[in-house]
């Protein structure tokens, strides 16, 4: 599969995601004076994107402790990436610190992360014929794709969450996410030794799977896009001489803690 194909079917997945957890589609009375033994014997106090989650005993099975997920109130979390073509994995290494507060039932994420990645993987020769008027012009400079590059980011976003439905495989403790970023973005590019910052977006679409009523940990998959530029050279640069166009998928796994 192509690197744009690819990146195109993750942004349906993430826009179908998104568009159906947007709203609960039920709303009941979910007070947080009301206890986990009354959410569990009146199922009406679910929520859509809410459950009860259970945690027992691995000797006995019994169930020890029990926890209404719609009582969380933030989240912390730390994850790795890699790129998303597994065969050329360590082609993309990176890692992400974030936080995220809940706000009925959105939640507002930011985050922090650094990636070192080949140009190749995360952006690409500018194809459009150059400027001759300017032989600094990006359009008129080839990179290696082997190149190493440093890319940092941050990112403030909106998040949704809701339980795994499966009929075949019923489950209290695995939730689905989806957020979407705007970000801004930092590369140190090796070529020409300079640095390229612009604005971006980011949209993730992850897995959660809480073992006990706080710790989760989980798979996740971003797309990044950003448009970036470095300072004039000299004074037959335009804007869009200096441009790079960033585009890049990872696969990231995560492990966090609600509060």
């Amino acid at each position: 599969m192509t690197k744009k194909r690819s990146n195109f079917l993750f942004l349906i997945l993430f826009l179908i995601t998104f568009s159906i957890y947007a709203f609960p589609t039920e709303y009941f009375d979910t007070e947080s004076s009301q206890t986990e033994e009354d959410i569990l014997d009146k199922k009406e106090f679910h929520l859509f994107n809410e459950n009860l989650i259970k945690v027992q005993d691995s000797r006995t099975g019994v169930i020890t402790r029990k926890y209404y997920s719609g009582h969380d109130k933030m989240k912390i979390y730390t994850m790795g990436h890699v790129n998303e073509e597994v065969s050329y994995a360590k082609d993309l290494l990176g890692i992400e610190a974030g936080a995220a507060f809940k706000l009925k039932w959105f939640w507002v994420h930011g985050f922090l992360s650094q990636h070192r990645s080949k140009f190749r993987t995360i952006t690409e020769n500018r194809s459009v014929p150059g400027n001759t008027f300017n032989p600094e012009a990006e359009e008129n400079v080839i990179r290696e794709g082997e190149n190493n590059e440093t890319l940092s980011t941050i990112g403030l976003g909106l998040g949704l969450r809701a339980k795994l439905n499966l009929s075949f495989f019923p489950t209290d403790k695995i939730f689905h996410t989806a957020s979407a970023y705007v970000t801004y973005n930092e590369l140190d590019e090796s070529f020409r030794n300079r640095k390229y910052l612009g604005a971006g977006f980011k949209a993730v679409y992850g897995l959660e799977h809480r073992p006990w009523t706080s710790f989760f940990y989980g798979p996740a998959f971003s797309y990044n896009f950003a448009i970036v530029q470095r300072g004039a050279i000299n004074n037959l640069e335009d804007s869009n001489d200096r441009r790079l166009y960033l585009s890049y998928l990872t696969l990231g796994f995560l492990l966090g803690i609600y509060f």
